[in-house]
């Protein structure tokens, strides 16, 4: 069966997050050049551009053919006159690459990360010498947004193209005409991406009906871009976008947020009765105890054994002044549960002696894989807790908000699949481990405050992406709507752990244990006395359950004015008569505090594993419709 190891989860998809960029990268490509790269296309008044382009290749080296990638997003900065401190972000639309077409060549059209690709050639045959291909396509622009004027901005060629071009040349045709006043800032960018000069030196013939230019030893990686401001009302019957299934997926988000809320604050649980019982319950030991008690696992859990195993013979505990030894006595029975056979091993390690100064490297470990053991003991019918099913209904609202922003086609969000998938995996996260009830967390003991600021960093990553650019988001759907549901995620994100509802076993179970935790908080000086005598060992006997409930330093407290005799299975160099306050300072901080450093170094060196195995990551020309570029395969 496999099993969620959730820190690992954590660390891979927290590293693959972090190596994850938007940016494209072109390995530098050797063994082939264009000697002859051509683009007729014409700008219609609807804004789309029908392109032509003719590319002949001087292959060097044996190849299957071309690969010619078309960006299918566009992105429109603002100037410094529009928006002078820099704080407008940027506009992204999606661009409909359709009616690809390429004369007499086989190939294949694929669309991924924002790029419509065509893969021209025969994978069973090469080729070399020269080679001319002719494609087809038509470039489809939605409505743009701004109010006081349209823009042509257009890449006639892309900054990705991998080799040099010994001659570039281009006809563009407008189907609606320029003005004087368009034809007087019309701007031809060319040279790096972002140049914003014509550092290629085009050499081009302007009119109101079009723009005819060419240049020749064009290096790798250049572009060359036209770009105007025309007048507001210059495109006519361009692409409106579809809003409604964005719309659609929103209200339904919202209703379901809303829902899963109200849910989550009137779900009502069973109260259990506490049996009062003045003995461990028969068959458990602390670790099962503590974990059925709060349905957690917590170190103290497992550190309880210790004691318990002392008591029943299996080892002694040696308190000298500046150390405590743990000896074996004797190994565990065969019957032992699986994880009290994991802590044993990784206390002892084949050993007959481990000191708490120095505890075995692979204890901290051993104490990780007990928890799945200890899981594993309630599952089925022994489950201790289920889902209700608004949990479920919670991770629907999850996926509508990541399909909210997909479904959208009026503004571009640059959000190809591993980008859906990174979403989705925060959104997972966050839900994962707040019902999970941040047990990790819980472990080491971090602080409410701690846990709560957690939480908000993962709440304001699911809004960044949720919203990702304000000024888009909003042209989409109303602000105050997003606004709502993002609220609705905040909520439940704090509050997912409430979706647990305990199981019939669990409340059949905890009577009696709340009861015995019940008498060791109020247990009276009388009742204490006479079971002392009845048993002398009872206040050790009972004080590593007091552990897991928290209460050891009330337990030993009761037993301030009654003797209790020093325990068989201790050893102490402490001169003067031996109590059980001795006892619980032993454990207390020669113990606990040793597993919780060894445990604490543990998690430290994941975390510096995951840290070094992660990686890090890091205008006009190039920019506009089309461009993108071409490689050789």
């Amino acid at each position: 069966m496999c099993k969620l190891n959730f820190k690992k989860f954590f660390t891979v998809l927290l590293a693959l997050f972090i190596c994850i960029s938007p940016v494209k990268v072109y390995a530098d490509d050797s063994g082939y050049t264009y000697s002859d790269y051509d683009v007729q296309a014409v700008y219609h008044k609807n804004n789309t551009i029908t392109v032509n382009e003719t590319m002949t290749a001087d292959f060097t080296i044996y190849s299957h053919g071309i690969k010619r990638s078309i960006p299918e997003t566009l992105t429109i900065g603002y100037s410094k006159a529009e928006d002078p401190e820099g704080k407008k972000e940027a506009d992204e639309y999606k661009v409909n690459v359709k009616d690809v077409q390429v004369e007499g060549d086989k190939y294949k059209v694929e669309r991924e990360e924002g790029l419509c690709t065509l893969k021209i050639g025969d994978s069973k045959k090469t080729i070399i010498g020269q080679k001319t291909y002719h494609i087809s396509y038509t470039l489809v622009i939605p409505e743009d947004y701004r109010e006081d004027y349209d823009l042509i901005y257009y890449s006639v060629l892309g900054s990705y193209n991998t080799t040099s071009i010994a001659h570039f040349s281009f006809d563009i045709e407008f189907e609606k005409a320029l003005t004087k006043k368009e034809l007087n800032q019309f701007h031809v960018f060319s040279g790096e991406l972002g140049s914003e000069d014509n550092d290629l030196n085009i050499d081009y013939s302007l009119s109101k009906n079009g723009i005819v230019g060419q240049a020749y030893n064009i290096p790798a990686y250049h572009a060359i871009t036209i770009y105007d401001q025309v007048r507001s009302d210059y495109f006519v019957g361009a692409k409106q976008a579809n809003i409604y299934p964005a719309w659609i997926c929103a209200i339904l988000t919202l209703c379901c947020g809303i829902f899963c809320v109200i849910r989550n604050f009137t779900l009502r649980k069973k109260q259990s009765i506490p049996v009062i019982s003045f003995y461990p319950p028969k068959g458990m030991d602390p670790a099962s105890v503590g974990y059925v008690v709060d349905r957690e696992i917590n170190q103290v859990d497992f550190v309880a054994l210790i004691p318990y195993w002392a008591s029943l013979g299996y080892l002694e505990i040696e308190d000298k002044k500046e150390e405590t030894i743990l000896h074996k006595i004797k190994d565990l029975n065969q019957e032992a549960p699986l994880y009290q056979k994991m802590i044993w091993d990784g206390l002892f390690d084949g050993n007959t002696i481990c000191s708490m100064n120095h505890l075995p490297e692979r204890f901290a470990s051993k104490i990780e894989a007990a928890k799945e053991a200890l899981k594993d003991v309630y599952v089925n019918e022994k489950s201790l807790e289920q889902k209700d099913y608004a949990f479920s209904i919670s991770y629907v609202f999850i996926l509508l908000m990541a399909f909210m922003v997909v479904l959208n086609t009026k503004v571009g969000f640059s959000m190809n699949r591993l980008g859906l998938f990174c979403a989705i995996g925060v959104f997972g996260i966050a839900a994962l481990i707040t019902s999970k009830g941040l047990n990790s967390l819980k472990d080491q003991k971090t602080s409410f405050v701690k846990e709560i600021f957690l939480l908000f960093v993962f709440d304001l990553i699911v809004l960044f992406l949720l919203l990702f650019k304000s000024n888009a988001a909003s042209r989409i759907l109303p602000i105050g709507l997003l606004g709502m549901i993002g609220l609705c995620f905040v909520i439940l994100s704090l509050r997912m752990r409430h979706f647990n509802v305990a199981t019939d076993y669990w409340y059949e179970q905890v009577g009696p244990i709340f009861g015995f935790k019940e008498f060791i908080e109020k247990a009276q000086l009388d009742q204490l006395e006479r079971l002392s005598q009845e048993n002398p060992s009872y206040y050790y006997d009972v004080i590593p359950y007091a552990m897991v409930f928290g209460l050891s330093k009330t337990w030993t407290k009761k037993f301030e004015s009654i003797h209790v005799e020093k325990p068989r299975w201790v050893q102490t160099s402490t001169m003067g008569p031996y109590t059980p306050m001795i006892y619980y300072s032993t454990l207390n901080h020669s113990i606990h505090k040793a597993c919780q450093r060894s445990i604490s170094n543990y998690h430290a060196q994941q975390v510096a594993t995951a840290r070094s195995s992660s990686g890090s990551f890091g205008g006009f020309s190039g920019g506009g419709a089309g461009g993108g570029g071409s490689s050789r395969w």
